[in-house]
């Protein structure tokens, strides 16, 4: 049977280890994404997740294309 401290110490040890796998997934997105989803913050209302799913499929509309989608960027924060 388990003590109570070590019952402390899974719980810890499962949570750490699900905030490392979250915060992984939040990083693994394309160079062209990561260059379109400052612009999309600056619009009210839009979170970072959100941000990130769309300028991934903006991206791949784009064909990845980072130039492209800051000179978009640029024109529309002007």
């Amino acid at each position: 049977m388990a003590t109570s401290s070590n019952k402390v110490f899974a719980v810890c040890f499962i949570s750490a280890l699900f905030m490392m796998a979250s915060f992984q997934m939040s990083e693994a997105i394309s160079e062209c994404a990561q260059q379109c989803v400052p612009f999309c913050m600056k619009d009210a209302g839009n979170t970072v997740p959100a941000c990130e799913v769309a300028c991934e499929n903006y991206c791949k509309q784009s064909d990845g294309d980072v130039a492209a989608v800051n000179a978009l960027m640029q024109s529309k924060s002007n």
